[in-house]
């Protein structure tokens, strides 16, 4: 059964079925049935109310949170990196073009994740693709934390944008 909702707001069940027809070589013909569920009496008004409501499954609000918290990386790694880009310049004697491409490879690497994530999601699915999004994310940050030269920091933020980006 397939529900799509029509211009006054019913519900209509689609139901799909295949008949064998015994007499013509065995060829199978599609008959289709249209149901109108829980249509309003009044079709010139339509409110939310008039529409069943289905029953929201806990996984549905664990995917909803895991994209809310997913989304909050990139202002929590924009707002870290604001204050710690002085003492990341100071620390590792960055000039600053590179402290420069440091902040700004963040957005960068985020749009190769953003392009890449329905491919991904159409592969893997949502529920793992958040994983690999999250493990890009952690693992960029821990490459980050142990970088002490400017190539492995850049190859870190990478892994972040991505992350973020996914």
């Amino acid at each position: 059964m397939e529900n799509t909702a029509t211009e006054t707001g019913a519900l209509l069940s689609k139901e799909y079925c295949e008949e064998d027809d015994a007499e013509e070589d065995q060829k199978l013909s599609k008959c289709e049935r249209l149901e109108v569920i829980n249509k309003p009496s009044d079709s010139s008004t339509t409110s939310c109310s008039s529409v069943q409501s289905t029953k929201v499954v806990l996984t549905v609000y664990i995917m909803a949170g895991c994209a809310a918290l997913s989304s909050c990386n990139l202002g929590f790694d924009i707002g870290v990196n604001t204050d710690a880009g002085l003492m990341l310049q100071k620390g590792m004697s960055l000039n600053d073009v590179q402290l420069e491409a440091f902040m700004g490879s963040l957005d960068l690497f985020g749009m190769v994740g953003a392009l890449l994530s329905s491919s991904l999601i159409g592969r893997y699915g949502l529920r793992w693709t958040f994983v690999m999004a999250s493990l890009s994310f952690v693992i960029g940050i821990a490459i980050m934390i142990f970088s002490t030269t400017y190539a492995p920091l850049m190859f870190g933020r990478m892994f972040v944008g991505l992350g973020v980006g996914i």
